[in-house]
């Protein structure tokens, strides 16, 4: 079955290399590059680049993506209201950091985030796979680091039991940050950042934002 499989693909390489794919009966078992279907292609079959060509997939454009983020901030924002209101130190880091990583596991391992799920969309590398937890860390840098000096002053927000939301102890907590100033500033350079390799999106011509170019990584839409 292996030397079939082998002449198969020897057969569709030949008639590519000809230009007579387009003319050519499909060869039994194999995928046109131009008919390649992200959700219906064999499990077994990802990420072999011989059946599969990124530009016949159709990019995300950049308002699908958008959607997608605010989805996915309606997803954590629980999460989010949960580290301001919780006392503790240790629930505050575990709910931070299950936040931070939430995309990078989503997209790692499923291929999507919930926001993109919704959305129709889909994380893959160039040869059509699912990209893998380090992969999608690495995509998702711009995501995460910005939030680490943020979760340092919200650790000592909580070590001083303060609120950000108690007005009425502005003062406190105006003394926390100006200690923090640093962390504060470098914090909102990152995000700063991150605006930028999302807005990157709308003007690339395959719709891929800094940490796409970054990772190797593209979002395209479902097939409907």
């Amino acid at each position: 079955m292996a030397v079939t499989g082998n002449v198969r693909r020897l057969l569709f390489a030949l008639c590519n290399n000809r230009g007579l794919v387009q003319h050519a009966a499909p060869v039994t078992g194999m995928m046109h590059p131009m008919n390649y279907d992200p959700d219906n292609i064999p499990h077994s079959e990802l990420g072999r680049g011989n059946m599969f060509r990124i530009d016949a997939t159709k990019p995300a454009g950049f308002w699908l993506r958008v959607g997608a983020l605010v989805v996915d901030f309606v997803v954590l924002l629980p999460v989010y209201i949960l580290t301001l209101f919780l006392p503790g130190v240790a629930f505050y880091l575990l709910l931070s950091i299950a936040a931070m990583l939430y995309k990078p596991l989503m997209e790692g391992i499923f291929g999507a985030s919930v926001g993109k799920f919704a959305l129709g969309l889909r994380v893959m590398d160039a040869e059509g796979g699912v990209v893998g937890v380090p992969t999608a860390v690495l995509r998702n840098l711009f995501y995460i680091l910005p939030a680490v000096p943020g979760l340092v002053i919200g650790v000592h927000l909580k070590e001083a039991g303060l609120n950000p939301l108690d007005f009425a102890r502005a003062e406190e907590i105006a003394e926390v940050m100006e200690r923090y100033q640093t962390a504060n500033l470098l914090s909102n350079v990152l995000w700063v950042l991150w605006v930028v390799t999302v807005l990157w999106v709308a003007f690339h011509p395959r719709k891929r934002g800094v940490h796409d170019l970054l990772a190797q990584t593209y979002v395209v839409e479902r097939k409907k």
